[in-house]
């Protein structure tokens, strides 16, 4: 395909949103009209974040090309002779300056990426005055929205929808739909002043554009092939239209829902209702399943719908079905959806469908297949640990789990209780280490929790790599290698509680879990989900239950700090959250700020928070609520809130403007390991930028995930359609808002009239974020 049939494609896209152009000179616009420019230059970020990776690396290589060009380069290839001696003879505008207008404003609006807002914000710092000295004050930027708003309804509903869907996109169709549609727009609509301010320059639509003949021709990109850069719309206008209608409940759908092995799936696709054309295109798209080993799809060319068929599966699993559409030589995807094949040979619990549901773990109020370990004076002894702690320790054979495992239909926890021996500080289990692979054969969520005097510890037997520890160890074999899992009382030997200005409100206790082979050991420490224990609190001076807003579990670390992780409270005990090994103890903190009094509206959650040491004051002991959150510091606040092991990070320079002793470095490794930050396609983080409502409700619903929450508890009855102002959210960001929202995480805002509306684009204040984390460690039950 030639360059200009994808610059028409181009242009088509980007009129999509076509307000892009509003944000470029916001001098000559009310104060009233400021929201929507706002909201338009977001929807056209927005638009470049839902491209894939690959594609944004073209585009950001064309801007890159463009921004490269100096004004000679310009004049050379846009042929706009008559418009620079015009200018400069009456306007005293000099030539090259002319020229490095027109080059900055086609480099801007060819230049969509993660840059898009403050470009646009660079041309006008830049080249405002030199805007107005050619076009005239009278030129105003209401009739270039205007304008532009006509040329996008008559391209896309006139003209292009019914072209690809009927003769197809050719060279000669996409120029005479581009032409057509200028034309169109001129003939018919009310844009004299407009198309007088252009001629008067001697300029056209086509040349502010780069549409122009000169600006169209191939050779002059060196290096870089325009032809892609085009592809990445023309595909992306495309995808624009298309919608999938699940055929039960007719209602549009981003993903199939699941179904067993063996079963078939009927769908149908259509084009979204734009204009006259409503018409199914089914038949029109070339449909192919990745995987056909997963899955297969053929088309019901008599009823315009696709039948999926699902193939026997050893695993619950996923396969991606693919709508694409052939342009002369180019493969478009315009859908992807994806299958989940369920496996129905086995009903192994913990194995469901449900979106991010999390196994149970002790404490949740889950009824869980629980089966307890007969312990018999002969599994008991008592020894002396390293450091002189006396140890009762109870060894589980083998055949005592194979028993448990053999006689059960489902098992989700072995419980083994440590008899209690006067004097002992320690307890521990020891199990030989194919035990845990008699579990995870059962349910691989399946978990070993040691309850003993000093606390509880819940371990799942995933966790447990046998072979690994066997190898590691050096064992001819892995029946050679046993775990234990030790609680023992400890010592806080840096005085860390007090040092934090805290008050120790149980006892130090230390959770180790450790494999043996022969004299070898080693310490099995960081783990690929939480592991559960619980501490019993120390009994009340008065007898009186403790206010639980100002405890929490903290890990005491080696070099004397606290980490707190996420704790609830339930019949005298601390039920609490960890990926790592550690001493722990619970915390009792009774913190305030001089500016969050009694009575503001976020004063509770604020407090509540700081006692639990997640969010934390300034020098000064003020919270500063009205502040806006920067992004360092809400991903600092997250990966507190997860109780995320954040010492000892190892930053591997990935974000350009990071710096390795930047204070919040730990605490962004530790979120990028859990999935919750991406940063941005230009290798950034942007770190000192204010954290914008959408960006927030990903990060929070990338912590969800990380989380492993209870789908079941999302309220379905919430839509992210409640907000008025729904319709220009990003789509990148709108599966995680709505996730936030069905959490009751994000609520939105209220006008006087009671609509709600979201307002993705607004910044985060501290007291904001208070609430955000409040809402969702509610959510996920990491904290009463």
């Amino acid at each position: 395909m030639n360059f200009k049939k994808y610059l028409a494609i181009f242009l088509s896209a980007i009129l999509v949103s076509t307000y892009s152009f509003a944000p470029v000179f916001p001098q000559q616009v009310e104060a009233a009209d400021e929201d929507w420019i706002g909201t338009y230059v977001e929807k056209i970020q927005g638009y470049y974040d839902n491209l894939d990776p690959s594609e944004q690396e073209i585009l950001r290589e064309a801007r890159t090309f463009l921004e490269d060009q100096e004004a000679q380069w310009w004049r050379d290839n846009l042929g706009l002779s008559e418009f620079v001696n015009h200018v400069k003879e009456e306007k005293g505008i000099d030539g090259n300056e002319a020229m490095e207008f027109i080059g900055a404003f086609i480099s801007v609006f060819y230049g969509i990426d993660e840059t898009f807002e403050s470009n646009l914000a660079d041309f006008r710092d830049t080249h405002g005055d030199t805007f107005k000295a050619v076009f005239g004050n009278d030129f105003t930027l209401q009739e270039l929205v205007e304008f532009m708003e006509a040329v996008q309804e008559e391209a896309l509903t006139g003209q292009i929808i019914p072209a690809m869907l009927t003769d197809g996109l050719t060279d000669t169709t996409i120029d005479e739909i581009m032409t057509n549609a200028i034309n169109e727009t001129f003939e018919t609509g009310d844009y004299d002043t407009f198309q007088n301010r252009l001629s008067d320059v001697h300029l056209s639509v086509e040349d502010l554009l780069g549409l122009n003949e000169s600006f169209s021709q191939e050779e002059i990109y060196d290096g870089l092939d325009i032809s892609d850069v085009r592809a990445v719309f023309i595909n992306a206008a495309a995808r624009e239209f298309v919608e999938v209608i699940d055929e039960d409940t007719e209602e549009v759908i981003s993903d199939l829902p699941s179904i067993d092995e063996g079963d078939s799936k009927e769908i149908y696709v259509k084009v979204a209702n734009i204009g006259t054309y409503n018409g199914t295109i089914t038949t029109i798209l070339d449909w192919e399943s990745e995987d056909s080993n997963i899955a297969t799809v053929e088309e019901n060319t008599d009823a315009d719908t696709l039948v999926i068929n699902a193939k026997s599966v050893s695993a619950d699993t996923s396969a991606d079905i693919v709508g694409s559409i052939t342009i002369g030589e180019d493969t478009l995807n315009l859908v992807t959806l994806t299958l989940n094949v369920n496996d129905t040979s086995s009903s192994s619990p913990g194995s469901g469908s449900g979106s991010g549901g999390s196994p149970s773990t002790p404490g949740d109020g889950s009824e869980d297949s629980q089966s307890s370990v007969d312990i018999g004076d002969e599994d008991v002894e008592e020894s002396t640990t390293a450091d002189g702690k006396k140890q009762t320790k109870v060894n589980v054979t083998k055949e005592k789990i194979d028993n448990i495992v053999n006689s059960n239909d489902e098992v989700d926890e072995v419980t083994i209780e440590v008899p209690e021996v006067a004097d002992s500080e320690s307890a521990s289990v020891s199990l030989p280490a194919e035990a845990f692979n008699a579990l995870k054969g059962k349910n691989e969520n399946a978990r070993v929790t040691v309850k003993s005097k000093a606390g509880s510890y819940s371990l799942g037997a995933k966790e447990i790599n046998v072979e690994a520890l066997a190898t590691s160890l050096g064992a001819s074999s892995s029946e050679d290698v046993s775990v234990s899992i030790e609680i023992t009382q400890s010592e806080d030997t840096n005085n860390a509680v007090v040092n934090n200005g805290a008050a120790a409100a149980s006892a130090v206790v230390e959770f180790k879990v450790m494999a043996s082979s022969g004299d070898s050991q080693e310490e099995v420490n960081n783990f690929s989900s939480y592991v559960s224990r619980s501490i019993p609190l120390n009994a009340s001076a008065d007898g009186e239950e403790q206010d639980t807003n100002n405890l929490t579990a903290v890990r005491i670390n080696e070099e004397g700090t606290l980490t707190a992780v996420p704790t609830v409270f339930a019949n005298g005990e601390a039920v609490f959250r960890s990926v790592t090994n550690s001493k722990y103890t619970v915390v009792e903190n009774n913190k305030s700020f001089t500016d969050v009094s009694d009575n503001y509206w976020a004063s509770d959650v604020i407090t509540r928070l700081a006692n639990k040491l997640v969010v934390q004051g300034t020098l000064d002991g003020t919270y500063e609520p009205n502040a806006d959150i920067k992004r360092s510091e809400f991903v600092a606040l997250l990966t507190r809130s997860l109780g995320l092991t954040t010492t000892n990070a190892e930053y591997d320079d990935r974000f350009s403007d990071v710096d390795a002793d930047a204070w919040f470095v730990n605490e962004l490794v530790a979120a990028v390991d859990a999935g919750i930050v991406e940063g941005k396609p230009n290798g950034t983080f942007d770190p000192h930028s204010t954290v914008k409502r959408h960006e927030a409700a990903a990060m929070v619903a990338r912590a969800m995930a990380f989380a492993s929450y209870n789908a079941e508890k999302l309220d379905d009855a919430q839509s992210i359609d409640q907000f008025t102002d729904s319709k220009v959210i990003a789509g990148w960001s709108t599966d995680a808002i709505q996730l936030t929202v069905q959490a009751d995480i994000f609520n939105g805002k209220e006008f006087d009239n009671g609509d709600r509306y979201f307002d993705a684009t607004a910044g985060t204040t501290r007291a904001e974020a208070a609430e955000m984390l409040n809402n969702f460690l509610s959510f996920i039950e990491f904290m009463n």
